[in-house]
């Protein structure tokens, strides 16, 4: 479980490292970030997540809300 929050280090990110939370990332992120992430914790059958993180970024990229 990765978590993306805009509150700081505290009570609620060690709750969520307590509950099991892998990586906690903060607000504002960047795309890199989130791409390094999610190759390193979301596997796919193949063992490799390049062609759907790239894919996702590309998404990213084009959604209105970040431009």
């Amino acid at each position: 479980m990765v978590i993306n929050t805009a509150f700081n280090v505290g009570a609620y990110t060690n709750r969520a490292l307590d509950a099991g939370a892998a990586k906690i990332l903060h607000k504002p992120l960047e795309l890199s970030t989130l791409q390094d992430v999610l190759r390193r914790y979301a596997p796919t059958e193949h063992g490799t997540t390049a062609v759907v993180v790239e894919l996702k970024i590309q998404r990213l990229r084009q959604s209105p809300t970040l431009q």
